[in-house]
């Protein structure tokens, strides 16, 4: 279990007054490192009822000693041992220790645990925060430059218009000067019209033009 390493240097070992045969034969094999033989004699003793097996036990899960470890397994067992009515004083101090020593310490990690989160989701508030904050001046810029290209593309259907206005007066210029042109040189043909025919006329002495 984590931080069960953590935690075994405080848990006592104290075989107390440990009763010849089982128990004595899985202290010794616990003792030597074969932790499934101390766990085979411990366990069936500590199922019926023996306090100082069932603190064995409960060491044993602690440590993670032939099996994994696990801490609430292991604050079973204490507990059963503090609680058995034929338990030694000695047993019984010890395994009361060591099973508020696991209540302190899995409600400290559960306290760390619960810290870390609540900073976790603060920190994951906080970036999605940053994150929507950065879509939004992404949106807010590609909206501006949007705007910007609008404006861009309205001043310069703007300034077509006017250069087409500007040509469309030019050639209105043009058609009108071309057209007084045209009438000027009109009338100068009937000016010239006129007065050779009042010319011809004055030369027979046979008209009396007094208007045009």
């Amino acid at each position: 279990m984590r931080h069960a390493s953590m935690l075994t240097a405080a848990i006592l070992f104290v075989a107390g007054s440990a009763t010849a045969g089982p128990l004595e034969d899985g202290t010794a094999a616990q003792k030597k490192g074969d932790y499934a033989i101390a766990l085979e004699a411990f366990r069936p003793l500590a199922e019926q009822g023996n306090a100082d097996a069932q603190l064995m036990v409960g060491v044993m899960f602690v440590k993670g000693q032939g099996v994994s470890a696990d801490l609430n397994v292991a604050q079973n067992w204490f507990k059963r041992a503090a609680e058995n009515p034929e338990a030694s004083k000695e047993t019984r101090t010890d395994a009361t220790y060591n099973r508020d020593a696991i209540s302190r310490k899995l409600k400290e990690w559960a306290n760390a645990d619960a810290a870390a989160a609540a900073r976790q989701q603060a920190a994951e508030a906080a970036a999605a925060r940053q994150l929507e904050a950065s879509r939004a001046v992404e949106a807010a810029a590609r909206a501006s430059k949007e705007l910007d290209d609008i404006r861009w593309e309205n001043e310069k259907r703007k300034a077509s218009l006017m250069e087409q206005a500007d040509r469309d007066r030019r050639e209105q210029h043009r058609q009108l000067d071309s057209y007084l042109e045209r009438s000027r040189a009109d009338q100068a043909q009937r000016d010239s019209n006129y007065y050779e025919l009042r010319s011809r006329a004055q030369s027979r002495g046979g008209w009396n033009l007094h208007s045009r």
